[in-house]
């Protein structure tokens, strides 16, 4: 029997699931996300801040190579645990949705456990999507010239463009430019194409213990275009709700700073209130900054969240 996901009740899943678990995806995630934002912030200020030289705002490029090939061990350390974080930060909803334990998901991170799972997925999903962009690189690497085009290292689009060597007419290299645009054309559609089938992995990750790869190939066979119709209204509605935090974020951010000015101004002299104001202003605004980010982390991953669980569920069920 064909699968039949409920797309519209799949969207307002994400919304429900959002709504309801906002402040709990926030508590899960917030420590991570504090962990990746400050190790950044020491790491530029140690190894790039203080060595640029006074009255330049900027490294030369050459000098920037040195600090990156001296701290290259620290910079690769923190780069390792950076990356490690976002799958914490990525499977942290789907704790709530499929109800797993939870408490300071920065300890989550172990052999078995979601996370460590998500993490193989993560890489053998890239070495699919490498093995594909390889096999388009080949075809046009084998088309394109005997179709008139360029070949080798010259393959690329900006060869069609500029100059039209000599030996080649102008028809040839029309069709080679048409040949090689169908196959980029199809190389994004393969590429959508593998993502959308392998989209449940995260909730089979969760809900079943297993990496997924197999498993969502199986479950979206027959349900490709209502969850990729559902993905399009997901895109959109995370769009509507980016604008909305958008505009709370700016009032946030305005109104604070507008009465902590005219306060200032009246209550001290210039040079105190000037001091004052850039002191708090800056605490103001990295907490108010750190919020928005961690605002805007939770709506996409609440909302794919509970898109994705719910079409989990209905392949489940129709299965």
């Amino acid at each position: 029997m064909s699968n039949k996901v409920p797309v519209f009740w799949s969207v307002g899943a994400a919304y429900s699931f959002l709504f309801n678990n906002f402040f709990e995806i926030i508590r899960l995630i917030w420590l991570p996300v504090a962990i990746i934002g400050i190790g950044t912030g020491v790491l530029f200020y140690t190894v790039f801040a203080g060595s640029v030289p006074s009255g330049s705002t900027q490294l030369p490029f050459d000098e920037t190579i040195e600090l990156i090939d001296e701290y290259a061990n620290i910079i690769a350390a923190f780069g390792v645990a950076a990356f490690l974080m976002i799958f914490v930060i990525t499977m942290a909803p789907y704790r709530i949705y499929f109800d797993l334990p939870r408490g300071e998901s920065i300890f989550y991170l172990r052999f078995g456990l979601p996370e460590f799972r998500y993490f193989i997925f993560t890489i053998l999903f890239q070495i699919l999507l490498g093995l594909v962009t390889v096999l388009f690189g080949l075809l046009t690497e084998f088309l394109v010239p005997i179709f008139g085009g360029p070949s080798g290292s010259s393959l690329e689009i900006s060869a069609y463009v500029p100059i039209i060597p000599a030996q080649i007419s102008e028809q040839q290299m029309s069709s080679a430019a048409l040949v090689y645009t169908l196959l980029i054309l199809l190389q994004v559609v393969a590429l959508i194409y593998l993502s959308i089938r392998l989209s449940l992995a995260p909730a089979i990750i969760a809900a079943e213990r297993k990496v997924g790869l197999i498993r969502s190939w199986r479950l979206t066979r027959g349900n490709f275009w209502r969850i990729f119709i559902g993905l399009i209204l997901l895109v959109i509605s995370i769009l509507l709700v980016f604008i909305i935090v958008f505009l709370l974020a700016g009032l946030l951010i305005a109104l604070p700073f507008g009465l902590l000015g005219s306060l200032s101004t009246e209550l001290l002299s210039d040079l105190e209130a000037q001091d004052i104001s850039i002191g708090i202003g800056s605490l103001f605004t990295f907490l108010l900054l750190f919020l928005v980010q961690l605002c805007l982390l939770a709506v996409p991953l609440g909302m794919t969240t509970g898109f994705i669980g719910r079409a989990y569920e209905g392949c489940v069920e129709e299965e």
